[in-house]
């Protein structure tokens, strides 16, 4: 099988959503949320939550709902 590489990963997150792909944004805020190829940064990862969910991302918009709810903290999303 093929080694997991979270920091490969986070580059082509990167790339994909500076190229304004919903679903990559929406990797790219878990990938900062849990500090994986990149150091933990939760106020980055709610940006990035939020930025998917106004281009239609259900996940994400699940996410910033259930925050904004206050159904969930930050540390169990």
């Amino acid at each position: 099988g093929t080694e997991k590489d979270p920091k490969k990963a986070f580059e082509v997150f990167s790339k994909a959503a500076d190229e304004k792909g919903e679903q990559a944004v929406e990797h790219l805020a878990m990938c900062y949320f849990n500090g994986d190829g990149v150091t933990q940064d939760k106020r980055k990862a709610i940006t990035l939550f939020q930025q998917a969910a106004e281009m239609g991302n259900i996940h994400a918009i699940e996410i910033t709902t259930r925050l904004r709810d206050g159904l969930h903290s930050e540390d169990d999303l």
